[in-house]
């Protein structure tokens, strides 16, 4: 029997501060997600664990948008034992810019 999942879309509003992604679902598990900056940040967006204090020991990044238009978006995925959670993956967003999650969740 295949497992059930749903998919899910969300928008993260960075506060300048490490943030952990947040739980878009009841269990959590991912199947495979993306991440995109918002096509108006000036910053980049770094992402790693939950060591990360900045942009000078991310993991990776995404870059900042250019003339109006995103970077292309950082995917991970097929996570077929549903042991990824997206809380495991942290974030550092400037003030009030924007990350796009899009996720496929199992139930």
């Amino acid at each position: 029997m295949a497992r059930q999942f749903k998919v899910v879309a969300h928008v993260m509003t960075g506060d300048g501060t490490v943030q952990p992604l947040p739980s878009l679902s009841d269990s959590n598990r991912v199947r495979r997600f993306s991440l995109t900056a918002g096509r108006f940040n000036a910053s980049p967006i770094a992402i790693g664990d939950a060591a990360l204090t900045g942009l000078d020991d991310m993991g990776e990044y995404l870059p900042a948008a250019t003339a109006g238009a995103p970077p292309a978006p950082a995917v991970y995925g097929e996570f077929e034992d549903g042991q990824v959670f997206l809380h495991d993956h942290y974030v550092l967003i400037a003030n009030g810019e924007k990350l796009h999650i899009f996720a496929h969740m199992y139930q």
